[in-house]
């Protein structure tokens, strides 16, 4: 499913990095990094799912991975039984709001 979407939404024009990583960073120190399925145009992230139902826990997957990058809008594509979409935002004036580390740069995404 997701290099189908991938065509598609390069097809139609639109820049899409697959399986790109963010450093995770706490208290200054880098301690990992995570990779979300695709990244669009440089300010959506994209995570797609194939299951039965979206659960609480892919919410809270994609809301983290918007804290620590520079992205304030996610979209969860589930292509089960019963297809869905979920979108999530946090803005980047939410996230300093928080008291959360300024997010790292676009330019550290790493492909």
């Amino acid at each position: 499913m997701q290099t189908a979407l991938v065509i598609a939404l390069r097809s139609a024009g639109l820049t899409v990095v697959e399986h790109g990583s963010y450093p995770v960073i706490f208290r200054g120190e880098i301690i990992g990094e995570f990779s979300p399925d695709a990244v669009v145009n440089g300010v959506i992230l994209v995570e797609v799912k194939s299951k039965s139902a979206l659960l609480h826990q892919d919410e809270a997957q994609v809301i983290n991975c918007l804290r620590v990058s520079p992205l304030e809008v996610a979209l969860i594509l589930n292509f089960g039984p019963k297809p869905q979409v979920m979108r999530r935002v946090l803005s980047n004036e939410r996230k300093a709001h928080r008291g959360l580390p300024p997010p790292v740069d676009s330019k550290i995404l790493k492909t």
